[in-house]
C-alpha cells in the first residue's frame, strides 16, 4: 500500500511540474493589488484563428491587422490639392517616386490595392473594398492604413484584411478603458471587441474572394491613440498601466497573442514647456515606457512603440498653414503616410520573434 501511495504522489508532481512549463510569456501576473496586470484567459485556439491544419495551410491563412484609435488613426491626411504641400496628391507629384508610386492607376488616379483588404465601420457606415485613399474620417482624407496596409502586405506577400476602428475625441482613460483597469469597461473597448469579431465572422460575406478553407488569423494590432488622454492629467498619469491592460484584455478576448505596435503622440503641442530634457511631452513617455523591459517584461519581443517625433513637418509643408491642426498633424497626409510606413517596419522583428 505504500509503494502505491508513493507512486501516486510522484505521478501528481510530475504532472504539475509539467503544467508549469508552459509558455506564459504573453500572461501577466494574477493582479494582487490595484495597478498589477491580470492573468490572462488561455486559448486553445491557435493565435485567435479559424480553423486550418498543418504548416502550409497555416502559411495560406488570411494575415488580418486590426489598426486602432482616435482621430488620428480615424484620419485627418489632405488628399487633393496637387499644388498643396502636405495632401496625398502633392506627394505623389513630388516625392520620392519609390515611395508613392503603389498609389497611381496605369491612367494615373488614385489606385486601389487589390490585395489588401479594408472593413471600417465609419460614423455608422460600413464601407468594405480594396484599400484605396478613401478610408479617413471622410473620403476626401486618409489615415495610417494606407502606407500601413502596403508595407504590411509587402511583409507578408499574400492578401491581408485590415479592420480599422476609430473615432474621434476618444481616450484611454475612459472610452477605451479595458476590463481589468479599475472602473467601469469603456463602450469603445467594447466596441473594438464588436466590430472586430463581426468583420472575422463574416469575411465572404464581404470580401467573396476570401478562401476560407485555408482560414484567417489575427496578425497584429496597430495602436494610435493619445491626444484625449494628453489633455488629462490623470488620464496621462495611469496611461502605461491602461494600455498594458489594453493589450493583454485585448489577446485575451480574442483568443490571440498577436504583435502589437504603438504609434505615439508625438506632434508638438502648446504644452511643450513640460518636455523633458529629450524632447518627449508626458503622454509620449507613457507611450514609450510600455516598452520598458524591467516594467513590462512580458512584453519583450512581441510589443513595439514606433516614435512618431520624428515625422513632424514644418508648417510651410502641411495644408493648414495657420498651423491650428498640430493635433491632427496639421493634416499632413505626408505624416499620415510614414507613421503608417513607421508602424509597418516595427512589426517585422516581432513577426520574426514569433
Amino acid at each position: 500500500m505504500k509503494t502505491y501511495i508513493l507512486a501516486a504522489f510522484l505521478i501528481l508532481v510530475a504532472c504539475s511540474t509539467a503544467a508549469g512549463q508552459g509558455d506564459t510569456r504573453s500572461i501577466a501576473k494574477a493582479p494582487q493589488k490595484s495597478g498589477e496586470l491580470k492573468q490572462a484567459k488561455r486559448s486553445d485556439q491557435k493565435s485567435g484563428s479559424s480553423p486550418a491544419n498543418g504548416d502550409s495551410e497555416n502559411s495560406k491563412r488570411l494575415k488580418v491587422y486590426i489598426v486602432a484609435g482616435q482621430s488620428n488613426m480615424m484620419g485627418q491626411g489632405v488628399v487633393s490639392g496637387i499644388d498643396t504641400p502636405g495632401t496625398l496628391e502633392y506627394c505623389i507629384a513630388n516625392g520620392p517616386a519609390k515611395k508613392y508610386a503603389f498609389l497611381t492607376d496605369e491612367n494615373n488616379g488614385l489606385a486601389e490595392q487589390k490585395d489588401v483588404w479594408i472593413y471600417f465601420e465609419r460614423n455608422g457606415e460600413l464601407l468594405t473594398g480594396n484599400l484605396s485613399p478613401r478610408y479617413g474620417q471622410t473620403d476626401k482624407l486618409i489615415g495610417p492604413e494606407l502606407g500601413f496596409g502596403e508595407q504590411i502586405q509587402k511583409q507578408e506577400g499574400q492578401q491581408i484584411l485590415l479592420i480599422k476602428i476609430a473615432w474621434g475625441g476618444k481616450s484611454l482613460g475612459k472610452d477605451f478603458r479595458p476590463p481589468s483597469a479599475d472602473g467601469e469597461t469603456g463602450f469603445y473597448y467594447k466596441e473594438i471587441l464588436r466590430l472586430t469579431k463581426g468583420a472575422l465572422a463574416d469575411i465572404q460575406k464581404h470580401f467573396p474572394d476570401y478562401e476560407s478553407r485555408h482560414g484567417y488569423e489575427i496578425a497584429g494590432l496597430f495602436w494610435h491613440q493619445g491626444w484625449n488622454d494628453h489633455v488629462n492629467k490623470q488620464f496621462t498619469k495611469e496611461y502605461t498601466r491602461n494600455l498594458a491592460f489594453l493589450i493583454e484584455d485585448l489577446r485575451s478576448d480574442l483568443g490571440a497573442k498577436f504583435p502589437v505596435v504603438v504609434a505615439t503622440t508625438g506632434m508638438p503641442t502648446k504644452r511643450d514647456a513640460k518636455r523633458d530634457k529629450n524632447g518627449y511631452k508626458p503622454i509620449e513617455r507613457a507611450q514609450l515606457a510600455i516598452a520598458d523591459k524591467t516594467k513590462y517584461p512580458q512584453f519583450v519581443g512581441n510589443v513595439m512603440v514606433v516614435d512618431t517625433k520624428a515625422y513632424w513637418k514644418e508648417i510651410s509643408r502641411s495644408p493648414v498653414p495657420s498651423g491650428n491642426q498640430h493635433y491632427h498633424w496639421n493634416k499632413s497626409a505626408e505624416i499620415y503616410m510614414d507613421i503608417g510606413f513607421g508602424a509597418a517596419k516595427a512589426f517585422v522583428p516581432l513577426k520574426k520573434a514569433k
